[in-house]
């Protein structure tokens, strides 16, 4: 049925995602993550809209930075498990988006074979099992949002979702020349 295969992909996805990096959730925090927990322990919600260069590098990246981290503190605490979590679900959301752009642009099966390809890739293992992999889980989620909006000319939409994107990571500047 229709149901059915709306929900194979995803179904496959999770399934793969929990083969091949479920580990990743007993994983404690490392190197950067010990930063941003510790920039974002006390910080106002204003403040994590305001430039933190002199603490994080020259990098402005409010989104998948200081409010991920902001956030999941405050829902969580300095749980990595919860963190992991939430890397899985953008992980997830990610590749989904991929396989609705390349279904758009050349049908169901290539998308498959495409979304399956892309998923066992192993540039996949830093993003998903370091949490401060966030920043470029993100930057693609909001990127491949964008790209889908554009195809479907909603271009006030894909802009915001570019936008978002840049305040995720920088690299998403090349975008537009996708």
């Amino acid at each position: 049925s229709a149901g059915w295969r709306a929900w194979a992909v995803p179904a496959a996805l999770l399934a793969f995602l929990l083969i091949q990096y479920g580990y990743a959730r007993r994983l404690p925090f490392v190197n950067d993550d010990f930063v941003f927990l510790d920039l974002t322990r006390a910080m106002p919600f204003p403040d994590v809209w305001a430039w933190h260069g002199e603490w994080v590098g020259l990098y402005y990246r409010p989104w998948s930075r200081e409010l991920h981290y902001w956030v999941l503190q405050r829902l969580f605490g300095a749980d990595p498990a919860a963190f992991h979590l939430v890397g899985f679900g953008l992980w997830l959301g990610v590749l989904s988006l991929y396989f609705a752009l390349a279904r758009r642009l050349a049908g169901t099966r290539a998308a498959g074979v495409a979304t399956a390809g892309v998923a066992a890739l192993a540039a996949w293992g830093l993003p998903v099992v370091w949490v401060a992999g966030a920043q470029e889980l993100w930057m693609l989620l909001f990127a491949l949002a964008s790209l889908l909006l554009f195809t479907r000319a909603r271009d006030g939409l894909a802009t915001l979702a570019f936008a978002l994107a840049l305040l995720s990571k920088e690299t998403a500047l090349l975008l537009p020349a996708v």
